[in-house]
């Protein structure tokens, strides 16, 4: 319901067509220990090793691995501004 409240929002749609989308399972992003599960927690988080708790949510990060913005909402009108700023 959540993904579907924001991705289906005509704004959102525009607005990510200036990114290259990627989705994956969080949980696994949190917890596995694979090169890009790793690089995902070291650019969100600064560490490495593996997380209980959630990290869902939209990210914004250079292929570099700078993250430019985050957010967890169903609210279309908080994604498209964090994906504007």
């Amino acid at each position: 319901m959540g993904r579907r409240s924001v991705w289906s929002d005509e704004r959102v749609v525009a607005a990510s067509a200036r990114f290259v989308a990627a989705a994956d399972e969080v949980w696994r992003l949190q917890r596995a220990d694979e090169p890009e599960c790793r690089w995902f927690r070291r650019v969100v988080r600064g560490a490495t090793d593996p997380v209980a708790g959630s990290m869902q949510g939209t990210y914004v990060i250079t292929t570099s691995g700078a993250p430019l913005g985050r957010i967890n909402s169903h609210d279309p009108n908080r994604v498209l501004a964090m994906l504007e700023a």
